[in-house]
């Protein structure tokens, strides 16, 4: 990301359960923005928790609305097409620019 001239705040979060709300809105207070990638599925997984809390409670602190990059809604296929599938490098990369070049 540095390359992009972005610079991040990585929290790898321990656990899912309880999610550390805490850790999320310290660095949410000093950047702005939020932008959860996970591997699972779109919808219904933790990425989809974790922006709805924040927008519950911490609204306010959101300079531009937030990000998921996630796999997509489907069954894994066979390990040939998984590329398609899972997130790449590349993805997050493009919506951390988006996130923060389209939202300055």
């Amino acid at each position: 990301m540095s390359r992009s001239g972005i610079e991040v705040e990585v929290i790898d979060l321990a656990s899912i359960k309880p999610i550390d709300m805490e850790t999320i809105f310290k660095s949410l207070e000093k950047t702005g923005r939020l932008l959860v990638v996970h591997e699972a599925s779109r919808s219904c997984g933790v990425g989809a928790e974790i922006i709805s809390r924040t927008s519950e409670q911490a609204m306010c602190m959101l300079k531009a609305p937030p990000r998921r990059v996630a796999g997509l809604d489907t069954v894994m296929p066979y390990y040939k097409n998984e590329d398609y599938f899972l997130i790449q490098e590349e993805d997050i990369v493009q919506a951390a620019k988006e996130l923060v070049e389209g939202w300055k």
